[in-house]
This record gives C-alpha cells, sequence and structure tokens, in this order.
C-alpha cells in the first residue's frame, strides 16, 4: 500500500516537474539545472525576479545565493504538504469574536501574532482597544473589552522594551478554526492589520511563492 502512495506522489512531482519544465522554456535566456524538483539558478539570478516568473507554481527556498528553489506544487492548486495546508506570503483571516475579515501577513521570524488596535487600555485583569482604524473598511470605531490571557515583552529597535496584552480568540485561516493567543499593538505603519507568527503559521507550510 505504501509502495501504491509513493508511487502516485512520484507521477504527481513528475507531472508538476514537466509544467516547471515547459513553463521555463518560454525564458531561454535563464540557466538552471534541475534534479527532481530542485532548481539550481546561476549567481545573477534573484529571488525576486523568479518569484514574477514562477507564479503559477509553489516552491520552498533552500538557499538564496546562488538560488535554489524546491518545487512544491502549483499555485492555483489548493496544497496539502505533509497533512498541512500551505500559506502564502498573506492571507485573509476571520476574527469570530469581531465578526470580520482581515488581511494577514504571514511573518515566519515572529514568535507571536500580532493584531493592530488603538485606543489600548489595561486595567486589572481587563484590556479595552478600538480594532483597526478608520483607513480600513473594517474599521467600526466600536470599543471592546476583553480578558487579558497574558503579557508579552517586545524590544523596540532602540533597546525599549514594552508590554503588550495577549487575547484569547477564535479564528479561521484556509478555513481551518484556531484558538489563538494574539497580542494587540498599534500597527499603523505597517500594510496589514494582522500579522500571523509562528504560533499560528507552525501549523500550516508557508510557501513564500505561493501568491494570492
Amino acid at each position: 500500500m505504501n509502495n501504491i502512495v509513493l508511487f502516485e506522489k512520484y507521477n504527481e512531482y513528475m507531472e508538476i516537474m514537466n509544467d516547471v519544465k515547459n513553463h521555463m522554456s518560454n525564458y531561454p535566456y535563464i540557466s538552471f539545472s534541475e534534479k527532481n524538483n530542485v532548481l539550481s539558478f546561476n549567481k545573477d539570478i534573484s529571488l525576486n525576479y523568479i518569484k514574477g516568473i514562477l507564479t503559477p507554481f509553489i516552491f520552498n527556498v533552500k538557499n538564496k545565493e546562488p538560488l535554489v528553489i524546491e518545487i512544491v506544487g502549483k499555485a492555483d492548486d489548493e496544497m496539502i504538504i505533509n497533512n498541512k495546508k500551505v500559506l502564502g506570503t498573506n492571507e485573509p483571516v476571520t476574527l469570530y469574536d469581531f465578526g470580520i475579515e482581515v488581511d494577514a501577513k504571514i511573518d515566519t521570524g515572529a514568535d507571536i501574532s500580532s493584531l493592530h488596535c488603538s485606543e489600548i487600555n489595561i486595567k486589572n485583569d481587563k484590556v479595552t482597544f478600538i480594532l483597526l482604524d478608520d483607513s480600513y473598511e473594517q474599521y467600526t470605531g466600536k470599543k471592546y473589552i476583553m480578558d487579558i490571557y497574558d503579557y508579552v515583552e517586545v524590544q523596540s529597535s532602540n533597546g525599549a522594551v514594552s508590554k503588550r496584552p495577549i487575547i484569547c480568540t477564535e479564528i479561521s485561516i484556509k478555513d481551518e478554526t484556531l484558538i489563538a493567543y494574539i497580542s494587540l499593538t498599534d500597527r499603523t505603519s505597517m500594510e496589514c492589520g494582522m500579522l500571523v507568527g509562528t504560533d499560528i503559521s507552525s501549523k500550516f507550510v508557508v510557501s513564500p511563492a505561493k501568491i494570492k
């Protein structure tokens, strides 16, 4: 039975790699070598350039200079790798307690997820806040009050340490419903209203080449 599964996966990867090679034939000026599902490019090829060319496919970066990538699937598929769904660099997240969906940046360098809020005030074991700001279409100006689950200490670039409250809330990402522990902070200067850290993304496979 295991041999049959392995054979089917091998055929699936062969089909994908044939599609990759056919796609790359449109760019004869790009030099690369291929072994199994790994592509190695010459030193003049940048990751951003290949991201633009290989948008129909999902890949993991194995090395940046020279660029080496591992093809894991097609971007138009609902990919599942090792029983985990694949996340791109940005994903919509449903926040059930607030009845909205926000665009979230997937950050594999962050340990804990964070949510953009304003007027954050802490009293005893409660936190009041306004979700997002008026630059977001989901903004209502409504003030929420929630229990504080914990705090996280964050050190800024100038060395200052601040404590952020963490709330426990239910979210949905890639049709997976999760209990999430999210810190509240002012992300005014950031492009997305939410940042998904490894506390959530570790339950998935993150592929920077998966374009939404």
